[in-house]
């Protein structure tokens, strides 16, 4: 009797867990990147980080952005020029959940004319309810991935302020992947910046003589006022009251 023993090889799979830093290197075409990760504490083991407590990630990753938390499984290896990093084999993005990572997210250039400064001021005014208005297709993972405009909240402005002819451009490419998700953004802004500048140009002036602020109060309020006498004037007649 034959008896055959069989070894079955299990292949060790090592996690890592942090925040995107930066990215040293993405292309479009595979998704091949090349990233600095802050790790989470005790994630990484202490001779894979650089004096800047960050580590090197590579392997072929859905499009990421500064500020991102990443979960990753693949292993340790050590590169002959570049010496110790994390080759991932799959990744799961989480939204910054934490004040800074959305300040760095936003600041990263995920949104034209948005840097670092007015990330902070848009950070400070909505808080950890900021990504709600940035949230687009979850079916474009990839750039590659084509798209669906009718679901992208991103859309609903672009009925607002982008032209019809130049819209349907911008949708049919992203049913086809012809645009990615920041092109889509671009034409939006392109369009929805000249619309806003009025506005910017009201509160600068504004903010400039900050005591006309108070002068338009104080005549909103006369005005008010006397409205208010007059209505209450009728109401007596009605009711016939005296005053």
């Amino acid at each position: 009797m034959l008896v055959v023993h069989c070894l079955c090889y299990h292949k060790h799979v090592d996690t890592l867990e942090g925040i995107v830093e930066r990215i040293t290197y993405y292309n479009e075409e595979n998704g091949y990147t090349v990233l600095r990760l802050k790790p989470r504490y005790g994630s990484a083991p202490s001779n894979a980080l650089s004096h800047d407590g960050l580590t090197t990630v590579v392997g072929n990753l859905p499009e990421v952005t500064p500020g991102e938390s990443l979960k990753l499984k693949g292993e340790w290896a050590v590169h002959r020029d570049h010496g110790r990093q994390f080759k991932a084999e799959s990744c799961e993005q989480v939204l910054p959940a934490t004040i800074e990572g959305l300040k760095k997210y936003l600041g990263s250039g995920l949104i034209k004319g948005v840097g670092p400064v007015t990330a902070g001021r848009i950070v400070r005014k909505f808080g950890l309810e900021t990504l709600t208005m940035l949230d687009t297709d979850p079916q474009r993972i990839r750039r590659s991935d084509p798209g669906r405009p009718e679901i992208c909240p991103v859309f609903d402005l672009h009925k607002i302020f982008t032209p019809p002819a130049r819209r349907e451009e911008a949708a049919t490419g992203c049913r086809t992947a012809g645009i990615g998700c920041l092109d889509c953004k671009d034409v939006l802004l392109a369009h929805l910046l000249p619309a806003l500048e009025p506005i910017r140009e009201r509160r600068q002036a504004f903010a400039e003589k900050p005591e006309r602020i108070v002068e338009v109060l104080q005549e909103g309020s006369r005005r008010a006022r006397a409205v208010a006498a007059g209505t209450m004037d009728e109401v007596r007649r009605a009711v016939h009251l005296t005053p």
